[in-house]
């Protein structure tokens, strides 16, 4: 199931919504702005300056990700990079995000995550299905291995019956065998 633009579109969106907490957190208080930064430098904890210098370019960045990849070529070697540092810049935004914006990038960082968590997702059915393949495999080798047990009990009821002499027809009747397949059991008795 190829879901490029749902994992990579919902990571833009992430990064735009992060952006958003980003102003509302300046906007609270919780970050300041960088030009007054040095202003509030006195009365902010190291959280609070790292996030304040780092959240937005993050948000940032992690949208041009997003995009480069929604429209990155198909090279595979280019994509192996490209999702490994688009996985440490994503972890750090939701770091930073939840560090600067505190609750308020709980959103966007659903949003972000979403493809890391929908590649586990799609691991575990894949797992789950090869899991019910060979169950499936296993039924049909145990329903060969029950039809010859069936048969071969037919087999020997009719053979039982043939050894009272019973009537061919009532043979038929209770084993479902056919008359030729009854005769042949009656042949390989004599």
């Amino acid at each position: 199931m190829n879901l490029r633009f749902i994992n990579w579109y919902t990571q833009a969106l992430g990064a735009i919504f992060g952006i958003m907490a980003c102003v509302y957190a300046y906007l609270k208080g919780f970050i300041c702005t960088y030009s007054n930064i040095s202003v509030f430098f006195d009365t902010m904890n190291f959280f609070e300056i790292v996030s304040s210098y780092l959240l937005l370019p993050l948000c940032i960045t992690t949208f041009i990700l997003s995009i480069i990849k929604a429209y990155g070529t198909n090279k595979e070697h280019l994509n192996n990079n490209l999702d490994k540092l688009n996985l440490i810049f994503i972890s750090l935004n939701v770091i930073i995000g939840f560090i600067g914006a505190r609750i308020y990038f709980l959103i966007p960082a659903l949003f972000i995550l979403f493809n890391v968590f929908m590649e586990n997702v799609f691991k575990e059915y894949k797992e789950i299905d090869s899991d019910d393949e060979c169950t499936i495999n296993n039924c049909l080798l145990s329903s060969n291995d029950m039809d010859l047990i069936l048969m071969n009990t037919k087999k020997e009821i009719a053979l039982e019956l043939l050894l009272k002499n019973a009537d061919i027809e009532f043979i038929v009747d209770i084993t479902g065998l056919s008359k030729e397949e009854i005769i042949d059991i009656g042949e390989n008795l004599n």
